[in-house]
């Protein structure tokens, strides 16, 4: 038989006096475990990697959307700390990479009431996790359980669960499960689309190359023209050299022509 989340019981300590503005109680959760990944795959809408952006506190009423409760609990409200995050890989769900969403879990400090839970996973700025995650009925999501759902991952790139004690975490997640996880539900990893994008970069570097080899092409026929008109000029030349002998050779020959004809005429003039 699949056992799935179910909050088994709440019990709240009576209210401690910190200061005179202050009132601070206690909350104690109790859940009955998952099973395996599986299991907890199969009660979770979405399993992703975020960045933590901030957080803060907000009275919040889970109630107040749900139909069929006494009017009482609609104006029940808790004080809830609520975790922005960033979308940085999915594997499961429906969120883009990129996506700011936010969390909530029981308990934190607002308006002089403090509501101490002791299984709230107590996330810092720029913490790099894990979350199997379910859409709750307000625009928040939820850890399915905060014992067994969330991971830190380390600056070594291991994932160590938020209680790394094997009585309250023994399911051992790994990022090989997450990626068939990941496959499983039709989602391309971060690594294919890393390769892809250095692909592409590859490609256009060809492309830029073909372009370069295109302006050479460009550049070859330039030269080419250059040579041609180069060629046409240096034959006008020639044929204007041609043809310029070809005046002064017939000029002379005008020239000698008449020297011989005057001279004819001095000689007839002698003999008379």
């Amino acid at each position: 038989m699949k056992k799935i989340l179910v909050l088994i019981g709440i019990s709240i300590l009576p209210f401690t006096i910190v200061t005179a503005e202050e009132v601070e109680m206690e909350i104690h959760i109790e859940y009955w475990p998952f099973e395996d990944i599986e299991d907890m795959r199969s009660v979770s809408s979405d399993i992703v990697q975020l960045e933590i952006l901030d957080e803060r506190a907000e009275w919040v009423n889970i109630w107040e959307n749900h139909d069929g409760v006494i009017p009482s609990e609609r104006d029940l409200y808790d004080v809830y700390t609520i975790h922005r995050a960033r979308v940085l890989n999915v594997f499961q769900g429906d969120l883009a990479i990129g996506e700011i969403i936010e969390v909530r879990q029981i308990g934190g400090s607002l308006d002089g009431i403090i509501l101490l839970n002791p299984s709230m996973v107590n996330f810092s700025y720029s913490d790099n996790v894990v979350l199997f995650l379910g859409e709750a009925v307000t625009s928040h999501f939820v850890i399915m359980l905060p014992y067994q759902a969330a991971y830190i991952i380390s600056g070594n790139g291991d994932l160590i669960g938020y209680h790394q004690n094997p009585a309250f975490n023994d399911l051992g997640l790994t990022w090989d499960i997450l990626e068939q996880i990941q496959y499983e539900n039709g989602i391309e990893s971060i690594s294919n689309t890393t390769e892809n994008t250095e692909s592409n970069v590859a490609e256009g570097s060809d492309v830029e190359n073909n372009v370069t080899g295109s302006n050479d092409v460009e550049n070859n026929d330039t030269e080419n023209i250059e040579v041609e008109n180069s060629v046409v000029e240096n034959n006008g030349i020639g044929r204007s050299g041609v043809a310029i002998g070809i005046v002064i050779v017939g000029s002379t020959l005008a020239i000698l022509f008449l020297v011989l004809i005057m001279r004819g005429r001095n000689r007839k003039r002698d003999n008379s």
